[in-house]
């Protein structure tokens, strides 16, 4: 059967008309109001960090730390250096017509482009960490670290424990108690992927294959810098293991793409959705916590919901199958994953209402929102059961302490202000999605409240047409699981790397406020859309060098101290 275009996406559309070098630059002198309010605002931030103007957080209970280890303005030139990179990307990808011509390989071949791209500005941000003995922040540093993250420390205690790997996980609920914060308050599936990491590197001849490829050069340096500094004599392998960990996670992270390019053009069109990838390449709290794990959790959200709005629309069990797969992957390894539960909620509530609206219309074949809801059930107590059958996983006693834990730090042993928190966690989140994203849907609200006229909001402007998970419905579902996150105070702090999986779709959402000119037929208009995601890349990679230069985390500042006490 055909595939029907999009009624936005005509062939004037998709192969605009080429303009001149002069018209380029008159279009781009004439400033978008809100684009020059966005290059304000990262100005202004920017030098209000470099000079330290203010505590990035709440004195006294929890504050992001200025770095002392690098000299104050270097971070307002470094982010020059990206500077030709991000806009090679941005051009590519603003000319998508060329690849729509190629198919499906044309698409691969972008997508795969996207990915690298993404990931080498991650490798960047790496290399421009201070240097030295390994920097403190050092992706390798921070995995085996049991305090910034203490999934790989606590894997270890697998290699001995009486009765193997499923006896460990059998009394999981048990021996988490007595785990460092972060593995104490998760589930064993994170866990699980660094000890097979660590399990296979074991292998002298696969342990001689990975370091002869020529990938990880400073394993020598950071065992001899961990055997003299943190009074820790750790076998090859284990240093090893957490480099390819190091470098594993941001690369798994930077496929989010693919889930977030697929579910930009369900709410865009194609056209819109090529240029949204260098949005989603340079989200600023993607760049700045790229060594975390949480990069991981990502991936696994975004095809998660990707695919229940394909199921949604398609009225196909198979999408819900997959993404009920996806969120038990991602329960399996951080209960945040719990907290998208209330997406897909008020996505299968909103599809009802409207299926039910145009019950009449609906044919025999039609299926239900909420009966195919029960195969997106199935495939999210798969994983789980399959955990339980294969390696004897109490997912429900591993909730309970969990949660336990995870309150007794947030009330107890630190005593962090419900009432603040509740606006803090906003504002730092509001900063991880980027400046220029809240900038821009500020302004978007605002045109939004002044147009009475009967049009069709922004939200709907070049949305292609027979889709039943609208932007709008998709904004309701995702606002109410940002607040209800937020109102319930269970995370108090560091909401920018903890709420990291709620990213993708906050800046899917704002592609008509950046690009609403994309799909424009004029030539004009689809020119100064794309020079719009130029600026807004181009920025968005600024302030996120800028900030991983200038902050680092405390708790990893001392984490050294920490790591000689845990062995």
């Amino acid at each position: 059967m055909n595939e029907t275009r999009p009624a936005t996406e005509t062939p004037s559309t998709l192969s605009p008309q080429r303009l001149s070098l002069r018209e380029q630059l008159r279009i781009a002198l004439r400033l978008h109001p809100a684009l020059f309010a966005a290059a304000l605002a990262v100005g202004a931030l920017s030098i209000a960090i470099i000079r330290r103007a203010f505590p990035l957080g709440i004195p006294g209970e929890w504050t992001w730390q200025y770095r002392d280890v690098i000299a104050p303005w270097v971070g307002a030139a470094l982010p020059v250096f990206f500077f030709v990179l991000v806009v090679s990307g941005c051009v590519f990808f603003g000319e998508k017509a060329d690849l729509q011509r190629l198919g499906t390989g044309g698409r691969a071949f972008g997508l795969a482009l996207a990915v690298l791209f993404a990931f080498g500005i991650r490798c960047g941000m790496q290399s421009l960490l201070p240097k030295g003995k390994p920097a403190p922040d050092d992706a390798a540093m921070i995995v085996i670290s049991p305090v910034a993250t203490s999934y790989f420390c606590e894997s270890q205690a697998i290699d001995s424990a009486p009765g193997g790997v499923r006896e460990f996980m059998r009394t999981f609920p048990e021996r988490m108690v007595h785990f460092e914060y972060h593995a104490q308050t998760h589930p064993p599936g994170t866990l699980l992927l660094f000890w097979v990491v660590r399990k296979t590197l074991s292998n002298p001849k696969i342990a001689r294959i990975t370091l002869n490829s020529g990938l990880f050069p400073e394993v020598g340096d950071k065992q001899l810098y961990v055997d003299r500094s943190w009074k820790r004599k750790l076998p090859y392998p284990e240093i090893l293991a957490a480099e390819v960990v190091a470098r594993l996670m941001p690369l798994a992270g930077t496929f989010f793409l693919i889930p977030f390019f697929f579910l930009c053009r369900h709410l865009w069109g194609e056209s819109t959705a090529w240029r949204m990838l260098m949005l989603g390449a340079t989200v600023p709290g993607l760049l700045v916590f790229f060594p975390a794990i949480d990069q991981v959790y990502v991936l696994v959200t975004t095809c998660a919901l990707w695919h229940f709005t394909k199921g949604l629309d398609a009225r196909s069990a198979r999408p819900f199958l997959l993404s009920g797969l996806w969120f038990g992957v991602g329960l399996m390894m951080t209960l945040a994953v719990l907290t998208l539960l209330v997406t897909v909620v008020v996505l299968t509530a909103g599809t009802a209402l409207a299926a039910r609206r145009q019950a009449p219309n609906r044919t025999a074949h039609t299926r239900h929102p909420w009966a195919l809801f029960s195969a997106f059930l199935a495939g999210l107590l798969f994983p789980i059961l399959t955990g339980r059958w294969l390696l004897g996983i109490d997912f429900v006693a591993i909730v309970k302490t969990a949660l336990s834990a995870h309150g007794d730090v947030t009330t107890v042993a630190f005593k962090r202000t419900y009432w603040k928190w509740l606006i803090v966690n906003l504002i730092d989140f509001g900063g991880a999605l980027g400046v220029t994203w809240m900038v821009w849907c500020a302004w978007a609200a605002t045109r939004l409240s002044l147009r009475s006229d009967g049009q069709r909001s922004l939200l709907s402007d070049s949305v292609p047409t027979g889709k039943t998970v609208t932007p709008t419905l998709l904004l309701i579902a995702w606002a109410a699981t940002v607040l209800l996150l937020d109102v319930s105070g269970v995370v108090r702090a560091e909401v920018a790397r903890i709420w990291m999986f709620l990213l993708p779709v906050g800046v899917a959402l704002c592609g008509p406020v950046l690009i609403a000119h994309g799909n424009n037929k004029q030539a004009a208009e689809a020119e100064r859309g794309r020079q719009e995601m130029i600026a807004h890349a181009t920025m968005n990679v600024h302030y996120a060098v800028l900030a991983g230069l200038q902050l680092v985390q405390a708790i990893v500042l001392h984490h050294e101290v920490i790591f000689i006490r845990f062995y």
